[in-house]
């Protein structure tokens, strides 16, 4: 009789303890790509040249904040429902135009194109408020940016 009772509590913690354990390798396998990823993927958005990036990091605190503010306008962060429209119209017209008889190249490239020009007016635009910053600013604050960037390409950047 106990022997048959430790059958069937083992049979139950086996239908518990199998999910278990396949949920735990499912965490364990996301964790493990994230940290494997490319650190520009996980933080989202284009990879940047990496003069860019440290002229960036070199940048008064006051600019950095300013630049950001614009990114966020200017990449759409703010209106999500609009976002949302925006993706959705792009993703039809692809569709679309993937499932066009006979294929039109040129109909998928406008597409493409599209997506590609919105995404270069914004950078125009954060390139253009740089700008305007870097212009503001006194020859001594844009030497100390200039000393930062190049120590930090050297300390990045160093031959070994």
């Amino acid at each position: 009789m106990s022997d048959l009772k430790s059958k069937t509590t083992l049979g139950r913690w086996r239908w518990v303890l199998i999910p278990s354990l396949a949920l735990n390798l499912i965490i364990v396998g996301f964790a493990t790509g994230f940290v494997l990823r490319d650190p520009d993927e996980r933080r989202g958005g284009p990879p940047m040249a990496p003069a860019v990036m440290t002229l960036l990091r070199a940048l008064p605190s006051d600019v950095q904040a300013d630049l950001r503010e614009n990114a966020r306008a200017a990449f759409g962060r703010g209106n999500w429902q609009d976002r949302m429209a925006r993706s959705e119209n792009e993703r039809s017209a692809l569709i679309s135009a993937l499932r066009a008889e006979p294929f039109d190249r040129a109909q998928v490239a406008d597409v493409l194109d599209g997506r590609r020009n919105a995404l270069t007016e914004n950078y125009e635009t954060l390139q253009s408020v740089l700008l305007d910053r870097l212009e503001a600013l006194s020859t001594e604050d844009r030497a100390a940016i200039a000393l930062k960037v190049e120590e930090d390409a050297a300390r990045r950047f160093k031959k070994d």
